[in-house]
């Protein structure tokens, strides 16, 4: 879990047995359909910023590390499985 644009009622939700990352409201209890799947790990900047990690269309034996911004993705890079993320 983490902070949405560094609001107390606004989360991020990550789902690790699933690798769904969703959107929560703790003041309107509600919880958005995940905005990304697969994902292995991530880290928040704002409201609408990601960069996370995923094996989905990564090169075999890969990883990518991808930056989420707003509904878009852009890959930054591959790694190999091994590596720390």
């Amino acid at each position: 879990m983490a902070l949405r644009n560094k609001k107390v009622d606004q989360l991020y939700i990550y789902q690790q047995s699933g690798g769904t990352l969703q959107v929560g409201d703790t003041s309107k209890a509600t919880l958005d359909d995940p905005i990304l799947r697969n994902v292995l790990a991530f880290k928040a900047y704002g409201s609408n910023l990601l960069t996370y990690v995923t094996d989905t269309n990564a090169p075999s034996g890969q990883i990518n590390v991808n930056i989420w911004d707003n509904k878009k993705t852009y890959l930054l890079t591959s790694i190999g499985r091994a590596a720390r993320i």
